[in-house]
C-alpha cells in the first residue's frame, strides 16, 4: 500500500472522448486526517454526465480542471480510519474518482455505507444515481398508470433499462429505443418491454406510431436530438416528459439540434421536467424502500457491463458514447 494510481484530466474533450484526454500517474497513498477515512477503491461506475465535468464552464467553477483526478462514483473498503463511526473493513461508496485510494469524510457529498449483503454492483447501480434517476423520472415525473403508453430512449443503458421495468411494474405499455438488435431483444425478451426500436436501422417516428398507436403518454428521454424530436411529435393530450440526458449531443461540436415538433409540447404536454436529483432528497427513502422490495421480489432486474483493470477506466467511460455497453458500465479495479 505505497502507490496510488490515478487518471487525471489531460485535455478538454473535443468531440468524442479519447484515451489521450486522460493522463495516468502514480502518487503516494494519502493519509487520512482527523475524522477521515482512507478507502481502497474496488469498483468504479461511469456515466455519460461525467463528460460534462471535464469541459470548461466558467458558470460552474466546480467543473474539473486540467490535472485534476477524474471524478466518478465508486465503491470500496475502508483500510484506515480516524473516525470511530466508520471502522476499518467497512464497505462504502462515494465520489472517489479514478483512484486506487481516496481520503474522505463520512459527511462528504454522496458518501454512504453499503449495507451488509448488498453487492457492489447493486450499490453502484440500483442504489446509486442510475437507479435514483430512473425512479424519479418514471415514478415521480411520469407517474405511469395501467394501460398508458410509455416510450424510453437509451433503454438498454443503466438508467433506461430500469425506467422500462418501472413502467411495466406500473402496468403500462412500454416501448424502448436502443442501438442494436441484441439490445432490443434484451428489452423485449428479458425486461418485458412490449416493443423495441433500433434507432440505427428503423425509422423511429414510423415505429413509434406502429408500436404505440394513438400517441405517447410518457416519454423518458436519455438522448435528446432527433429522437427527442420524434417523440415530441407523437405526444398526446395530458402527456408527461422526463428529461434525463442528451447523450446524442454531448460530443457535438456544431450547432445544437433544433427540434421541429416543439409546438406539440404546448398543445399536448401536461408536464415536462428536467431531473434534478439532489433537489428531491425528500424522495430518497421512498426510492430505496421501493427498489429494495422489487429486487427482493425478483421483479426488478439489473445488468452490468463489467470491465476489469485500472487501465480500463478511461475506456469504460468512452464506451458509453460509442454504444458498446449494455446496462450499467462498471470497472473493477480491486
Amino acid at each position: 500500500m505505497t502507490t496510488n494510481r490515478q487518471f487525471q484530466i489531460a485535455a478538454r474533450p473535443d468531440g468524442l472522448l479519447k484515451e489521450s484526454d486522460f493522463n495516468y500517474v502514480e502518487t503516494a497513498v494519502p493519509e487520512p486526517g482527523d475524522d477521515q477515512v482512507l478507502v481502497k477503491v474496488l469498483m468504479v461506475a461511469v456515466e455519460p454526465a461525467l463528460r460534462g465535468t471535464m469541459v470548461e464552464d466558467k458558470a460552474n467553477p466546480a467543473n474539473l480542471q486540467i490535472g485534476d483526478v477524474m471524478g466518478a462514483l465508486a465503491a470500496g473498503q475502508v483500510v484506515k480510519s480516524n473516525n470511530p463511526d466508520i471502522p476499518e473493513g467497512t464497505m462504502v461508496q462515494g465520489l472517489f474518482g479514478f483512484n486506487d485510494y481516496f481520503v474522505t469524510h463520512p459527511k462528504a457529498f454522496l458518501f454512504s455505507v453499503i449495507p451488509d449483503g448488498v453487492p457492489l454492483e447493486a450499490a453502484l447501480y440500483v442504489f446509486d444515481t442510475s437507479g435514483l434517476t430512473a425512479f424519479l423520472g418514471m415514478m415521480q415525473v411520469g407517474k405511469p398508470q395501467p394501460g398508458e403508453h410509455v416510450l424510453v430512449s437509451g433503454a438498454a443503458g443503466a438508467v433506461g433499462s430500469i425506467a422500462v421495468q418501472l413502467a411495466k411494474i406500473a402496468g403500462a405499455k412500454v416501448v424502448g429505443i436502443a442501438g442494436t438488435d441484441e439490445k432490443c431483444r434484451w428489452l423485449t425478451e428479458d425486461l418485458g418491454a412490449d416493443g423495441a426500436i433500433n434507432y440505427k436501422t428503423d425509422d423511429v417516428a414510423t415505429q413509434i406510431d406502429a408500436l404505440l398507436p394513438g400517441g405517447i403518454d410518457i416519454y423518458f428521454d436519455n438522448v435528446g436530438g432527433e429522437i427527442l424530436d420524434a417523440a415530441i411529435g407523437q405526444l398526446r393530450l395530458g402527456s408527461r416528459v422526463a428529461l434525463c440526458g442528451r447523450i446524442s449531443e454531448y460530443s457535438n461540436t456544431g450547432p445544437a439540434y433544433e427540434p421541429v415538433n416543439s409546438a406539440n409540447l404546448v398543445n399536448n404536454c401536461r408536464h415536462m421536467e428536467r431531473l434534478a436529483l439532489f433537489e428531491n432528497a425528500d424522495k430518497f427513502p421512498a426510492w430505496k424502500e421501493a427498489m429494495s422490495a422489487w429486487i427482493a421480489e425478483g421483479t426488478l432486474q439489473y445488468r452490468v457491463d463489467m470491465l476489469d483493470g485500472f487501465k480500463n477506466l478511461p475506456k469504460g467511460l468512452i464506451r458509453l458514447f460509442t454504444g458498446e455497453n449494455t446496462g450499467k458500465q462498471l470497472i473493477r479495479i480491486g
